[in-house]
C-alpha cells in the first residue's frame, strides 16, 4: 500500500508544480456482481480527463488511474 500511495502523493505533486488547476477522482462506473464489483474511476485536471484505471476497490482504481495520468504526463513533457 505504501509504494503505491506514492503514485497518487506523486501526481500530486505533479499537479501542483506544473499546473494551477484542480486535481479530481471521478468513480465513473461500475461492473461485476457485488462480490467481485469492477470499479472505474477517471482523472482530470481543471475539467481535463487525462487518465482511467480499473480495479476491485476504488482505492486500486485510483490508483491505476493515477498511475495511467503520470505515464500521460511524463510522456507529453519528455
Amino acid at each position: 500500500m505504501g509504494s503505491e500511495m506514492c503514485i497518487r502523493d506523486r501526481l500530486q505533486e505533479y499537479v501542483q508544480h506544473y499546473h494551477s488547476g484542480e486535481l479530481e477522482y471521478k468513480v465513473i462506473g461500475m461492473s461485476g456482481p457485488d462480490h467481485k464489483r469492477v470499479f472505474t474511476m477517471c482523472v482530470s485536471i481543471d475539467g481535463v480527463v487525462y487518465g482511467f484505471g480499473d480495479g476491485g476497490t476504488k482505492q486500486e482504481a485510483g490508483q491505476n488511474a493515477a498511475r495511467a495520468t503520470l505515464e500521460l504526463l511524463n510522456r507529453d513533457n519528455a
